[in-house]
């Protein structure tokens, strides 16, 4: 498996890519499912929703080149915080892609 390396100057920004790394590396080698979580794990009832869908296209991105390369398929995704907005309407905002 190739693993690409990304440099950013802020610390979160490597901790969020290496756990991302690790979940993904052990769920394309069969330990366990993977699913996208987003990139910066940003709360959808603080951000708004063209934010919130470019951060999972991000996530989505590196989550399926991994996997690719294993011939496997990204079938999951999770909100994080299992926050789905603050209210219905924000809620009936979001479709999936």
């Amino acid at each position: 498996m190739i693993l690409h390396v990304i440099f950013f100057t802020k610390p979160i920004f490597v901790k969020i890519l290496l756990c991302l790394a690790i979940v993904v590396f052990h769920a394309a080698n069969g330990q366990q499912n993977a699913g996208n979580h987003s990139i910066s794990h940003l709360n959808y009832a603080d951000t708004p929703l063209g934010v919130f869908q470019y951060d999972i296209i991000k996530g989505e991105a590196i989550t399926n080149e991994i996997l690719r390369q294993k011939h496997q398929a990204l079938t999951y995704f999770r909100f994080p915080y299992n926050s789905l907005g603050l209210n219905k309407f924000k809620k009936n905002l979001f479709t999936p892609l």
